[in-house]
């Protein structure tokens, strides 16, 4: 909800007699040893498990986070319900002031593969954990 996307699945029927439930952990990672990493659905709570787990890696993660931030506004932002290509100057113009604050955060994330990011930390249990954050390891998986 609070977004066109929302509202597209919805339309589509994807969403009727279903329920919508958000988790407080996206993911748990766990190393062979019993030690886990959670990835927390709240960028904040996220920022601060990563930072306990590793504060070396503490400018990485705020990065990883802020970027994480933002790409949650845009995606509240993004008019999903009208292709861009159909807008006229002055709507696509709005639509593109609106996403303005977010693109770098896209830019800087979306050519980078997951498999090369991770090995940006020193601690070898985020830069395992950070490759199975969609459960499995993706090879050619971007940040973004």
């Amino acid at each position: 909800p609070g977004n066109e996307m929302h509202q597209i699945w919805l339309e589509l029927g994807a969403l009727q007699g279903k329920e919508v439930r958000h988790f407080d952990v996206f993911n748990v990672v766990r190393d062979t040893d019993g030690r886990a990493v959670y990835f927390y659905s709240d960028p904040d709570r996220l920022q601060a498990h990563l930072t306990e787990i590793s504060p070396a890696d503490a400018r990485h993660i705020k990065g990883f986070c802020d970027n994480l931030r933002s790409f949650r506004k845009a995606l509240a932002v993004y008019p999903f319900l009208k292709p861009v290509g159909l807008m006229g100057r002055v709507e696509r113009m709005r639509m593109l002031a609106g996403f303005l604050p977010y693109f770098n955060a896209v830019r800087k994330t979306i050519s980078v593969l997951m498999r090369d990011y991770s090995q940006k930390f020193q601690n070898p249990l985020l830069r395992r954990a950070f490759n199975y954050v969609l459960y499995e390891r993706h090879p050619n998986f971007p940040v973004l």
